[in-house]
């Protein structure tokens, strides 16, 4: 027998905030913060990754 194969969590989340709001846009940054905020509230973090934009005179300093 086949277990029914459920939704991940952050989608069943995302649906009913879209439901309320009607926008899928604004449903999915809630559901970011959400985790951003319980990550947080753990004493973690994510940091964005941005690629290192040096001049060339930094780059030949070796900065």
């Amino acid at each position: 027998m086949k277990t029914a194969k459920r939704k991940p969590v952050p989608d069943i989340i995302r649906a009913a905030i879209e439901r309320v709001t009607g926008d899928p846009h604004q449903a999915r940054r809630e559901v970011v913060q959400a985790i951003l905020d319980d990550l947080a509230a753990a004493g973690l973090a994510i940091k964005p990754q941005r690629m290192a934009t040096r001049s060339p005179s930094q780059r030949s300093r070796g900065e």
